[in-house]
């Protein structure tokens, strides 16, 4: 849980600067790659904490980043996104 909060907050200081163009790829990349939980391996207690954690550091963001995982769950799309 530490390492992805870590992760968040990587993804939060490059969201924030103006050279990422794309930061719905950005956010799609380090949801897939770093930041997403398994709901069934996983369960949903962890990914509650998990989220509230995230929601501490930058809400707006936070929620942004759940929607982009449920996403990449309901369709098992997988996006690759090459920086």
């Amino acid at each position: 849980s530490q390492g992805k909060l870590e992760c968040f907050r990587i993804l939060d200081f490059l969201y924030k600067h103006e050279f990422v163009t794309s930061k719905k790829g950005l956010i799609d990349f380090f949801t897939l790659q770093y930041l997403g939980f398994g709901f069934m391996k996983d369960g949903y207690r962890y990914g509650k904490k998990l989220f509230t954690s995230y929601a501490a550091i930058n809400k707006p963001l936070s929620r942004k980043v759940f929607r982009s995982l449920i996403w990449q769950k309901i369709t098992g799309r997988k996006h690759r996104t090459i920086f």
